[in-house]
């Protein structure tokens, strides 16, 4: 019966608890909008879900939206940026060797696709463009991460547990 967390819209307030009806348990956890309006994250439980297991629910869940704002919540210069690990990777070895030998660049590279669904490209001319774009990716990337541990550390499973 269990399966992940779905979103559940018409819901404009967050409020984190597990609510009991009837033989299951509901766990509602964060709070969210996208393009179909404001929702929050709901679990289905066929028993009572523990403390440890809401815990580990509740991680699993921050740490895929982390991943996942990571990978397609960045812009630069108004262009989306797509920071998969490749890309990372790749965009710190141009970078790193850039910023010891300037004749690398200019480079292009794929960034992302826009609202549409068209493929931005972009070429860096410069170590100071490069270093802008980079070290604004890496800031995103570090705040991405705190704003998830934050998340994490702020989950008090007693308290989601109240009223159930």
């Amino acid at each position: 019966m269990e399966k992940g967390f779905e979103k559940i819209y018409g819901i404009t307030e967050r409020h984190d608890e597990v609510v009991r009806r009837g033989r299951e348990w509901y766990l509602y956890f964060g709070q969210g909008k996208d393009s179909q309006g404001d929702y929050v994250l709901r679990k289905v439980y066929d028993h009572k879900p523990s403390g440890d297991e809401l815990l580990a629910d509740i991680v699993e869940l921050v740490n895929k939206n982390v991943d996942e704002k990571i990978l397609s919540g960045y812009v630069w210069k108004d262009m989306p940026v797509w920071l998969s690990s490749e890309n990372q990777f790749n965009y710190k070895s141009v970078y790193d060797l850039a910023l010891h030998n300037s004749s690398v660049l200019p480079v292009k590279f794929k960034m992302g696709e826009d609202k549409d669904g068209n493929v931005v490209y972009h070429t860096f001319e410069t170590v100071d463009e490069l270093s802008d774009f980079y070290v604004g990716a890496i800031k995103y990337i570090n705040n991405c991460i705190n704003e998830g541990w934050t998340e994490k550390d702020g989950i008090d499973t007693e308290k989601l547990l109240e009223g159930a």
